[in-house]
C-alpha cells in the first residue's frame, strides 16, 4: 500500500522515491546512486529507498557512504524485505534502480515491473533490450554522470514516466512462469 509505506517512514507526498531492492554488493551500482542522488538534491525532492542485506563489512561500507554524503535525511536503509513489506515498498515507491555492473536476470528488476513500477538499470543487465523496446524504464551506462543525467530526465519529466509505468506489467508478463513455459516448449521442439 503506497499510503502505508509512505506514512511509515515518513515520505512526503511531493518526493519522488528511487527504489534499491537487492543484495547490497559492490556490484550493484550503490557506488554511483549515492553522488548521483547528493547532485540531484540541490533540485529535487527526492528519496532514496535501500532494501536488502549483504556482507556485513560492505554494508558498514554503504552506511560510511551517506554518513560522508550528508545523506541521512534522503536515504532509508530498510534491510530485508519480503511479502507485504516488499510489496509496499514497490508499491511506495516512485522508480527502481539498479545500475549493476554486472546483472545476470535480475528477479528484482521484474519483480517491480510486475508491480507496476518502471526501472532505470544499467546497459549491464542482460534483459535490458526487452525492457527498453517496451518502454518500461530507463537505461543508463554505469557512470556516475550518466546515472545523474538520467535520473535528473525522470525527475524534470524529459521522458514518457507514465506510458512506461503502465507498460512495465507488459514486459514482466513475458517472463511469468505459464509464459516462459510455452518458450521454452518451442526452443525444445527446435531442438528437436
Amino acid at each position: 500500500d503506497r499510503k502505508i509505506f509512505r506514512k511509515k517512514h515518513s515520505i512526503k507526498p511531493d518526493e519522488f522515491v528511487f527504489l534499491f531492492l537487492s543484495r547490497i554488493d559492490y556490484k550493484k551500482g550503490l557506488n554511483l546512486i549515492f553522488p548521483s542522488i547528493k547532485t540531484i538534491l540541490e533540485k529535487f525532492k527526492v528519496r532514496l529507498v535501500i532494501a536488502g542485506k549483504g556482507d556485513r563489512a560492505y554494508e558498514k561500507k554503504v552506511n560510511n557512504w551517506i554518513i560522508s554524503n550528508n545523506l541521512r535525511d534522503n536515504v532509508l536503509l530498510l534491510g530485508f524485505l519480503s511479502r507485504q513489506e516488499k510489496a509496499d515498498a514497490f508499491s511506495g515507491s516512485d522508480c527502481f534502480i539498479l545500475p549493476s555492473l554486472n546483472e545476470n536476470f535480475g528477479i528484482a528488476i521484474f519483480e517491480a515491473l510486475q508491480s507496476g513500477l518502471p526501472v532505470l538499470i544499467s546497459d549491464n543487465v542482460y534483459q535490458h533490450k526487452i525492457i527498453i523496446e517496451m518502454n518500461a524504464g530507463w537505461l543508463t551506462k554505469y557512470s556516475i554522470e550518466a546515472l545523474t543525467h538520467t535520473m535528473t530526465s525522470i525527475l524534470n519529466k524529459d521522458n514518457d514516466y507514465k506510458e512506461k509505468k503502465k507498460n512495465s506489467r507488459n514486459v514482466a508478463e513475458k517472463f511469468l512462469p505459464k509464459n516462459l513455459i510455452l518458450q521454452y516448449k518451442k526452443i525444445y521442439k527446435n531442438l528437436s
